[in-house]
Parts: C-alpha cells; structure tokens; sequence
C-alpha cells in the first residue's frame, strides 16, 4: 500500500498547480517563465541529495526529452485550450502509458487494468469536459507518458529514486530558460514565492514521491491512480477559490476514485 500511497500523495500535489500558476499570473508572473521556474528551483533545493549525478545521460535524455517538454508544452496547452481541455489531454497518458509498457517493461495488459483505464477516462471527461482536441494538447500526455515509463524503467534497474525525481529537473530547467529567454528576468516578489512553491510542491517533492511508488507500482497502475490530481485540482477549487461543482463533475470524480481503487486492488493482488 506504501507506493500506492505515494502515487496519491504526487497527485495531490500537483493538483495544486492551477491554484498556484494563478498566483503568479495575477502577480505579473510570464506564462513562459513559470516552466522554468518550477524545474529551477524544483532542482536547486534538491540539488544537496543528488550530488553531481545529474550529469548522467539518462537524466540528461529525461529532462530534455520528457520532464522540460511536459512543462511547457502543458502551460501553453492550459493558456491556448483551458486548464479544463489541458487536463483532459494529459490525463490520457494512461492509454499511451499502457500501450508502451507492454513491449517496454514487459507489462501485461488484462480485464480490470482496461476497465481501469477506460473508468478513469471517462471520470476526467465527465470532470473537465474538454470542448476539442488538439495536438498542442496531446504533447503534454506524450511527455507524461514518458515521464512515467522511463522513470519506472530507471528504479526497477535499481536507480535510486530520488535522483530519478530530481537529477531530470536541472535539464528541464536549462530547456527553460533557453525557450523563455528575456522573460526570465522578469520577475517580482510575489510570483518569486509562487516560483518557489511550484519547484517544491509541483515539482521536487511529487516527482520523487512518484519515482519511490514506481519501486513497487506498474507504469500503468501508476498512471490511472494519479487520474486523481484533476479530481483533487476541482475540489481544490471548490474549498478554496468557491468554484461549483456540477452533477456531471460528481459523477466523473466518483468513476475516477473507482478506476484508481480497482487499479490499487488489482495491484495488491498482482503482488500475492
């Protein structure tokens, strides 16, 4: 139960991005820097527990290929299509994630995994209810699903997963700046903290909470449980900035709780 613990605590912590990305706007804080920000800082205060290993390739390979394009290609996704198009996208990751663990990790794929995921689909739909699809969306899940295969192919090796959640972040970082440019000098005290906030609680913190949990959880188990963060990220917004919750969004959180508990079930049973 203790990865599947960790798994759900990441995704409460990254349903907190909205709140805090809001933050930062509202405080003259540029849409292009906060990526970079995030990974950043997310790197720096982490940087005592990984030492120099951040130069391995494989980190190398998942910053720049995966963790720095997610995080910039989501906060585009969220300012061209809405957090709610946004959040639908990403959270297909776990189709894309199944499919490539099975010839990559050599997972299997069987009944209550697909009815998982097809539960928690539906349960993000329903949730956010995206109005279109595009491509500047369907990035984001990539860079996810990558994220989430690699990491768990990295800690089965033995990898120890606290470098797999941090040593990626100083790549991402760097893929940041690069992109954003001017705009990183552009910043005030108040979207600083937001800064600061989004590296330790959206970044350091669940990633390694997430590479700890894929010690013991599959990919794909994984991927379904953390459909969770949208529904965490619309009761966030309800209890603290007053949003509504419709019926429609009621019925979706409670098909998402269902999909991760038979995700988390199958999984205890997988392991007897």
């Amino acid at each position: 139960m203790r990865g599947e613990i960790f798994i759900v605590t990441a995704a409460l912590l990254w349903s907190t991005i909205g709140i805090a990305g809001a933050l930062s706007y509202n405080c003259g804080g540029e849409i292009i820097q906060l990526p970079a920000f995030r990974a950043l800082f997310g790197f720096l205060i982490g940087l005592p527990f990984v030492k120099l290993r951040f130069i391995d390739k494989r980190f190398v390979i998942m910053g720049f290929l995966f963790t720095g394009p997610l995080f910039i290609s989501y906060q585009i996704s969220a300012a061209v299509l809405g957090v709610g198009t946004a959040a639908f996208l990403l959270y297909t990751a776990p189709v894309i994630v199944s499919l490539v663990s099975v010839p990559v990790l050599k997972e299997k794929m069987d009944f209550n995994k697909g009815a998982s995921i097809i539960m928690a689909l539906l349960g993000v739909f329903l949730l956010e209810d995206p109005s279109k699809i595009s491509m500047i969306g369907i990035i984001p899940a990539l860079s996810y699903s990558g994220i989430i295969v690699y990491s768990r192919k990295l800690v089965s090796s033995g990898m120890d997963p606290v470098d797999v959640g941090v040593a990626p972040l100083f790549w991402a970082a760097l893929e940041g700046i690069l992109v954003s440019g001017p705009e990183m000098t552009r910043m005030n005290v108040c979207s600083a903290v937001a800064s600061i906030y989004l590296g330790i609680f959206t970044a350091l913190l669940p990633y390694v909470l997430y590479s700890k949990g894929l010690r013991t959880i599959e990919a794909s188990r994984a991927s379904i449980i953390s459909t969770l963060e949208p529904l965490f990220a619309t009761l966030l917004g309800f209890l603290i900035l007053g949003q509504v919750i419709s019926l429609r969004g009621v019925f979706g959180g409670i098909m998402i709780v269902l999909a991760a508990v038979l995700s988390m079930r199958t999984a205890h049973e997988s392991e007897k």
